[in-house]
């Protein structure tokens, strides 16, 4: 059986992909470590929606018990993962490959696995920006750049940072952004690491 796990945040024609009775699911009214034990070992699932989608995915389970195959079908209004593999949004991509080995990032004591990047500063004001109009309007097209910029110039304020990589500690004034890269984009497809 294959199942279809949606974001309705990133709800941007997710019918047209589905066939004719499949087990459509709201991923935010599902409880991921209870499902997937639910799932017979050769069962499928897919699921819609981009960046955010994927991060949800990867922090409420145990990747280590991972026994399903689960693709991504990415129509989110983030698909920095799918560039950084040079795919495009609107097919179905094995994803259990990309989930081995994640990266983390500790965060006020609680530690987060991320795919493609974890982000702190005006990266973090856009998201919760977004999530906002998101919240009001559901239906509008987010613009990352619009935001960032009413960030850039009145909105965000640059904050005193302390980041630990690998044991050692730094101290910024005024950082603006603190991103942990394992990909090479952010933000709806800044290339910020071109190397990674």
């Amino acid at each position: 059986m294959k199942y279809y796990l949606y974001n309705p945040l990133a709800n941007n024609g997710i019918r047209s992909h589905i066939p004719e009775g499949a087990q459509l699911i709201d991923a935010s009214k599902t409880d991921y470590p209870e499902f997937f034990a639910g799932l017979k070992e050769d069962d499928e699932v897919v699921l819609i929606g981009g960046d955010g989608t994927i991060n949800y995915f990867i922090n409420h389970i145990d990747l280590s018990k991972l026994k399903n195959n689960v693709y991504l079908f990415g129509n989110g209004s983030g698909n920095d993962f799918l560039n950084d593999i040079n795919e495009k949004p609107g097919k179905e991509i094995l994803l259990n490959p990309y989930l081995v080995n994640l990266p983390t990032a500790t965060v006020n004591g609680k530690k987060y696995k991320y795919i493609n990047n974890m982000s702190f500063g005006i990266d973090g004001y856009c998201c919760e920006e977004a999530d906002r109009i998101k919240a009001k309007k559901p239906k509008k097209k987010i613009n990352y750049t619009a935001i960032a910029i009413k960030g850039l110039l009145w909105a965000f304020k640059p904050r005193h940072a302390w980041v630990e990589v690998d044991g050692k500690e730094y101290e910024f004034d005024d950082c603006w952004l603190a991103p942990a890269m394992k990909g090479r984009y952010c933000g709806g497809g800044m290339m910020l690491a071109p190397d990674q």
